[in-house]
């Protein structure tokens, strides 16, 4: 980003604080009250206008570019940027409506849509790097190209104005369920997390996880992992919350003895969950309700227990291979206290209560529920001077909450390309053919084929836009199976986020890398055993969907209980650990039966528990041995 100086700085405080103030308008539901009507589009094409013009304003063109001023030629992108969005704004409901249901397109709206698409594409380019332009790239040409092509991508050829028609002024086109979740929903939780930060409520989170777990073995990765855990919640972005948490936890897990690539791996693990962890997902939950048609507590419902086992595992690995290598925890000295930390922060456990009430009990939209939440931190930080909102804080949190916006505002502009591109030639029904073809009808194949799938589509993307690909164009196939949609939404999602922390792109196994000081391709494969669950849970939940609260209570209850016995298992495996050292060949054992517990039906949960209690024996057994051998050689000491 820009250091922005004098006149462009003011400009660009303006601006943030005059978006927010509107956005907060709108999701509030004070410009309902007052009987202000802004339609949807118009709202949507408003929120990105302003986001365009706030990119271009603060990402250059490229490095060397001026980073204390606005060139010339991003002055000319914003003056378009306005123009285009702001002609939406103006006559959507008059003159766009109506060449839309004529089938027609005018010179100068044709120019602006052409204009909106080069934006998007150019400020995803400066904010994201080079994958998502090149994917929305390929989706801009490929209606005009596609009967050139082999396979699913063949099919007939569109005009200019057909295209762009599509893009610019249909409701599924770049102002689709994208932008429109982004301008409503995800700006009102970003708003949200800002407002939380600024009032002290982040340090007040951070200080609570180094105070309740720091003394344990291996206290520092455990902190980190809670820390990065809530961090990750509101931040939307795993690799952000590496930059962020990491510079904290990753330096104290190496001095308490963890390898810097461990102490890495971990950091990438705990931020990456962040992303499927209620109730944000990385913004995600809020498109993958309008996806499904469902409301926003079914999806943070269906995402609690994977996301529980998922950190749970992460937790045990972590304390096993404190207990392998005598890793001990801080001391007190090192830590705040925890009864003090809670003492003066506990009201910021309120808003937090706020939020998932409204959420789920009287299933206010997520708008309203953030907005309220908000309103709550406000009421209660009241009464400590140096925490209330002020001026300047209320002015730091629009500030902060665009320039996150930016990062978000790009991503779901380039993602309405590429839905407006499917959309138009067909490709996400032709997919969802082949896979099903080439699988011959077998679940398990088709599973692993859109894992596959879902693995290189998310390659390099951030979570929303890697989200709504493998949805469009995987999850249809796995529906058409019989895999409840829940489950084949989550399992596009899950997949499609590995690829994060998995090589060779990793985004945030490298970012931790960087600043553990570790070897980029051992940290990263690192983190790949230590959130092995992710590659495994997904599978599970499309055979076993009472891992996503669906089922009877007796059959999601055995589900839990079990898969929860088959982690621990997983992880002793994994660690080569449990209450002794576990010897290579009962390290496979031992991950078969947990493998077999986490496995749905009463067979296989039988058959991890008869081999998990033989394992403990032996583990019994060891540990009296090694004890005995070790008292014996104190007292020859002695």
């Amino acid at each position: 980003m820009r250091t922005l100086q004098g006149t462009y700085r003011l400009l660009f405080k303006i601006i943030a604080v005059v978006m927010g103030i509107y956005h907060m308008l709108y999701y509030g539901g004070i410009f309902q009250a007052l009987n202000i009507v802004i339609t949807s589009i118009p709202h949507r094409a408003t929120s990105l206008g302003f986001l365009l013009v706030l990119t271009f304003l603060l990402w250059p063109i490229n490095k060397s570019a001026p980073k204390d001023r606005v060139p010339w030629y991003d002055l000319v992108f914003i003056a378009l940027a306005v123009l285009a969005n702001g002609y939406m704004v103006i006559f959507y409901n008059t003159l766009v409506l109506e060449h839309v249901a004529l089938s027609m397109i005018t010179p100068f709206e044709l120019v602006l849509g052409i204009s909106l698409i080069f934006l998007i594409v150019e400020a995803a380019r400066r904010v994201l790097g080079l994958a998502m332009p090149l994917i929305a790239s390929f989706f801009i040409i490929h209606p005009f190209i596609a009967q050139y092509l082999p396979g699913i991508l063949n099919g007939r050829d569109f005009s200019l104005e057909r295209v762009v028609r599509q893009f610019y002024m249909h409701a599924d086109g770049i102002y689709g369920i994208a932008v429109g979740v982004s301008a409503t929903i995800i700006i009102a939780f970003i708003a949200f997390g800002q407002v939380l930060q600024v009032t002290g409520g982040g340090k007040f989170f951070f200080d609570m996880a180094f105070a309740l777990t720091g003394r344990l073995r291996g206290g520092p990765a455990k902190a980190a992992i809670v820390a990065s855990a809530f961090m990750g919640m509101f931040s939307g972005s795993g690799v952000a919350n590496v930059a962020t948490v990491g510079v904290f936890t990753i330096p104290l897990m190496k001095k308490s003895g963890y390898s810097p690539h461990f102490a890495g791996g971990v950091e990438a693990v705990a931020s990456n969950g962040g992303q499927l962890t209620p109730p944000v997902m990385g913004a995600v939950a809020f498109i993958m309700a309008e996806m499904l048609e469902v409301s926003f507590g079914m999806i943070i419902a269906a995402a609690a227990v994977p996301a529980l086992l998922y950190y749970f595992s992460l937790f045990m690995q972590v304390d096993l291979e404190a207990a392998r290598t005598g890793i001990k925890g801080l001391g007190a000295d090192e830590l705040p206290s925890a009864w003090q930390t809670f003492k003066n922060g506990w009201y910021y456990l309120l808003p937090i209560a706020v939020l998932v009430y409204l959420l789920i009990g009287p299933q206010l939209s997520a708008e309203k529920a953030a907005w309220w939440a908000m309103v709550s931190i406000v009421v209660v930080t009241l009464f400590k001077k140096e925490e209330r909102i002020n001026l300047n804080k209320s002015v730091t949190v629009f500030e902060e909450t665009a320039k996150t916006m930016t990062n978000v505002a790009t991503a779901v502009a380039a993602a309405g390309i590429l839905m407006a591109s499917l959309g138009l030639t067909g490709v996400s029904v032709k997919l969802a053919s082949t896979l099903l073809d080439a699988s011959m009808g077998n679940l398990l194949i088709l599973l692993i084929l859109t894992a596959i799938s879902s693995f290189i589509l998310g390659m390099g993307l951030p979570s929303i836009p890697c989200y709504l690909m493998v949805a469009i164009l995987i999850a249809p196939a796995m529906i058409k199976v019989g895999v409840p949609p829940m489950a084949a939404h989550m399992f596009a999602f899950w997949y499609g986020v590995t690829s994060f922390i998995t090589p060779p792109v990793a985004l945030c196994s490298y970012a931790a890398a960087a600043i553990a000081g570790a070897d980029i391709m051992k940290t990263g494969w690192t983190a790949v055993r230590l959130g092995i669950i992710t590659f495994i849970l997904p599978f599970i939940f499309v055979y076993n969907p009472q891992l996503l609260l669906i089922g009877s209570m007796g059959d999601i209850t055995q589900a839990v209980v079990t898969s929860v016995i088959g982690v621990i298992l997983l992880a002793v495996g994994l660690e080569g650990y449990g209450l002794s050292y576990v010897k290579k060949w009962e390290r496979a054992v031992v991950l078969t039966a947990g493998m077999l517990m986490i496995i749905p039906g009463w067979e296989t949960d039988l058959a991890g528990i008869i081999v998990g209690i033989l394992m403990l024996i032996v583990q019994v057994y060891r540990k009296r041995v090694d004890q005995t051998m070790s008292e014996h050689m104190e007292s020859k000491l002695v």
